[in-house]
């Protein structure tokens, strides 16, 4: 977002809030008559920026052992079959 003027503090509040934990429908018109003033504000940033930072806290999990066994029992049946 390439602007000269900062967004004003409703916006911004909206924006954060609605990518964290969602609006109420007040919220919601409220938030669409302060983008239809600031067009070119980009509204899915906070959405985007709150799913990389969601996506970049995930804990790697293992896969439990039996479903592990069967995933791979599963390709290598896979596999077989390609090499017939």
């Amino acid at each position: 977002m390439n602007r000269s003027q900062p967004i004003s503090p409703r916006l911004d509040e909206l924006l954060f809030v609605r990518a964290l934990e969602g609006l109420s429908d007040g919220e919601e018109r409220e938030l669409a008559m302060l983008l239809a003033r600031e067009r070119d504000v980009d509204a899915r940033i906070y959405e985007r920026a709150a799913a990389a930072v969601c996506i970049a806290t995930l804990a790697p999990t293992a896969l439990p052992v039996d479903l592990r066994a069967s995933v791979e029992a599963d390709a290598a049946e896979i596999l077989n079959r390609k090499d017939a």
